[in-house]
């Protein structure tokens, strides 16, 4: 887009290479000082441990590269995996090394609007650096970890589209096609897709063969995810909504967000202020689009990403957005889910602010009109201010839970079983090792706990399934009584089925913020068949327990997977009727514990065990009814199973009965 400058480019060699390291170091700098702890702390986050770490180091080059990850295939992250396991790089900086990379490549993908290369979409130096600016600063903590930073592509793609567009005398660089690879990830980044195809109708040259691969290379994802989905690998929430109704929704939510990004992310009002602002706002980016030919390129780019962002949000998560349209009013954040979107609208405003300083060109400091109007939308609405928060590192019990780094030796041995938490709380790593309890909620009350004669005493509830497992650590989430870093020491006190009491030691510096505290013995040992635990502090501590059961404390269990041998030993006692037994096989069947993962065996466990009136198991099947994992979602039916369950004296389920009484509304 022509801005009021016509310099001689001549004059200006250098300056898109100082511009992009300047804004590469902004990025470094402003992450750094935001995310200290995270960057510098060594810690593994999420799926980077079980996931990336281990098909990264795997014998098969297929798992290497072509692994799914929550269904689908995240490749540009498998390449970076990879090389780290290709270098030997030790256990001990594996996460250093991810993150960096994650703040590397974001850099490269956003930062590349800088080269000169890129002024035929906007001429303003100053404007394209603060269009950089926009993005890098207002992302959450999560988006920009490893497994996420591919969302960022859709801002590349996007400029490389208007690039097409705007540029008619020259093709494109050959390094545009580094943007079929990128479909290759994060499912969202194909909100972008139709505007390629869409310019590629428009644009003869380079940019269709890049379209016509990015098609193919989306059709191979879609085609991975139906055959996830198939198997019970699927985030997509199931609604009784109709797809025309899915449609007008996700067209209401477009002119929305248009009224919400406009006014910033903290300003106050209801549905119908955003609606109407929103509505204003399309309608002068018509006129716009009609009158102003070279401001077509990033507002086709930018409306586009805002549109297909809402659209795939209605399809995919249909119980979050719904008419009563939360996400943009009252529950609005700038989150993975709608950062595509937010990108899409820096588009649009750089765009209007080029027009308008053409508009005033002739005016002594007409140069200057487009930074300033972007600056006021950007600055004036809240959006940097904003961006300073979200990004900042997370707390506990997001953050401070890993013990990657302690555990990094025995992970390079290849030591088993071995069971590392790592952040966030309750993710964990391991080798023969799974999790014995359920997920823990990120949701938790503290508590503190009372003084026995013993110390500070901690009674676990067992559940029925668990017992007779084989215990290796437990991990808790405890915050110091005092207001300052404290250094907390226990011991978990585990009696087995003989009667042997075994103990496992813990000590951990924890922040006043709280962390999580793990107890264990030496690498590769475990206690076999346990029955009861009890946890010792040798200070006042506060327990965090779960939300949804006070007297569920949040903490989780770690044992060895089940041995190929004793699974037909669990499924004979199962088809004798052993009501035990047919819990474990459908945990096991539904979460793939030492068996293959079939969530519809898992359920059909279930159903045999919770026929006994065992409420454990109707607790179970009802979540699955719930859930719609491994059976057809049917809210009535899971309504029935809770009740079972409650009256049987299940406090999950009355807890899941009080979650689902709005719904009945």
């Amino acid at each position: 887009m022509q801005s009021v400058e016509s310099p001689n480019r001549n004059n200006f060699l250098g300056r898109g290479a100082i511009l992009f390291w300047a804004a590469v170091l902004f990025h470094v700098v402003y992450l750094l000082a935001l995310q200290p702890g995270w960057l510098l702390g060594g810690a593994m986050w999420a799926e980077m441990g079980p996931n990336y770490f281990d098909n990264a180091n795997a014998p098969s080059l297929y798992q290497n590269f072509f692994a799914v990850d929550a269904g689908y295939v995240p490749l540009p992250q498998r390449i970076v995996a990879y090389i780290g396991a290709l270098f030997s790089i030790p256990a001990v900086s594996v996460p250093y090394y991810y993150s960096w990379m994650s703040v590397a490549l974001i850099s490269l993908l956003i930062c590349s609007f800088l080269i000169e290369r890129f002024r035929a979409v906007i001429e303003s130096d100053g404007l394209r650096l603060l269009v950089v600016i926009a993005v890098l600063m207002v992302a959450d903590f999560e988006s920009r970890t490893f497994i996420n930073f591919t969302y960022f592509s859709v801002f590349f793609i996007g400029a490389v589209i208007a690039l097409a567009l705007s540029d008619r005398k020259n093709d494109l660089p050959l390094w545009a096609w580094l943007v079929p690879f990128l479909f290759v990830s994060k499912p969202a980044v194909m909100t972008i897709l139709p505007v390629l195809v869409f310019a590629a109708l428009l644009r003869p040259g380079r940019i269709r063969a890049i379209a016509v691969v990015s098609v193919l290379f989306c059709l191979v994802q879609v085609a991975r995810m139906v055959v996830s989905a198939n198997t019970g690998w699927t985030p997509l929430q199931h609604s009784d909504s109709s797809l025309f109704y899915k449609g007008y929704l996700a067209l209401v939510y477009t002119v929305t967000l248009f009224g919400r990004f406009l006014l910033g992310p903290d300003f106050q009002a209801g549905f119908g202020t955003f609606a109407v602002v929103g509505s204003l706002v399309l309608a002068i980016l018509g006129l716009a689009f009609a009158k102003v030919i070279n401001a077509r390129p990033l507002l086709l780019v930018g409306v586009g990403l805002v549109a297909f962002t809402a659209l795939l949000n209605c399809l995919a998560f249909s119980l979050v957005w719904t008419d009563s349209f939360q996400p943009v009013v009252t529950d609005f954040r700038i989150s993975r889910y709608i950062l595509t979107a937010y990108i899409g609208f820096v588009f649009v405003v750089a765009a209007c602010a080029a027009i308008l300083a053409s508009a005033a060109a002739r005016f002594r400091f007409g140069r200057l009109a487009a930074l300033v109007i972007f600056s006021l939308w950007f600055i004036g609405t809240g959006w940097a201010s904003y961006g300073t928060k979200i990004s900042r590192q997370w707390v506990a019990p997001g953050l401070g839970n890993s013990y990657w780094k302690e555990f990094s030796g025995a992970i390079d041995q290849g030591v088993t079983p071995l069971c590392v938490p790592i952040d966030p709380f309750p993710w964990l790593y391991g080798r023969n090792c799974e999790r014995l309890t359920p997920l823990a909620e990120q949701n938790y009350v503290l508590k503190q706990i009372k003084k026995s004669d013993e110390g500070y005493l901690l009674e676990v509830p067992i559940s029925a399934s668990v017992q007779s497992r084989n215990l290796v650590s437990i991990a808790l989430f405890i915050k110091p009584a005092s207001d300052s870093d404290s250094d907390i020491r226990g011991r978990a006190l585990v009696e087995d089925m003989q009667g042997q009491v075994h103990e496992l030691h813990a000590r951990r510096v924890l922040p006043s913020t709280g962390g999580l505290l793990l107890f264990t013995q030496l690498s590769g040992q475990y206690i076999e068949s346990f029955k009861r635990i009890r946890i010792v502090f040798e200070q006042p501590v506060d327990v965090a327990y779960q939300s949804s059961n006070q007297s569920q404390p949040s903490i989780v269990l770690m044992g060895t997977k089940y041995m190929p041998e004793s699974i037909g030993n669990i499924l004979r006692r199962a088809v004798d009727g052993d009501v035990s037994a047919q819990l474990v096989l459908g945990r096991m069947y539904s979460e793939g514990q030492g068996v293959a993962k079939n969530p519809g065996e898992g359920v059909n466990w279930y159903m045999k065990a919770a026929a006994t009136d065992n409420a454990e198991a109707q607790y179970w099947l009802a979540r699955a009814y719930d859930t719609g994992i491994g059976v057809v979602e049917n809210k009535v039916e899971a309504s029935v199973w809770y009740q079972k369950a409650a009256l049987n004296g299940s406090q999950d389920a009355v807890n899941a009965l009080e979650r689902l009484k709005p719904r009945a509304k």
